[in-house]
């Protein structure tokens, strides 16, 4: 279980470089990255008889004094009461 998300982790860390990349040439590059990355993945979690991970929902977001992130976590769900 470590390796698939050490590759999911790289692949979190290719995308958030792709977008913020202005040169095309090199934000291509970092998509290719990503898709590599979550190739392994699958590839792994099949062998271990796994289902294949999801692709996460990414959001980008700004904090005070940050300039933003992104996150694979979607946003909690509003609770009416």
């Amino acid at each position: 279980m470590k390796l698939i998300a050490e590759y999911l982790d790289h692949a979190l860390s290719f995308e958030r470089l792709a977008a913020h990349e202005k040169n095309p040439t090199l934000k291509a590059d970092f998509e290719k990255q990503v898709a590599a990355y979550r190739k392994l993945a699958a590839k792994r979690a099949a062998e271990l008889g796994l289902e294949p991970p999801m692709e996460p929902e990414i959001r980008t977001e700004t904090l005070p004094g940050i300039r933003s992130i992104s996150t694979g976590c979607p946003q909690p769900k509003k609770r009416e009461f």
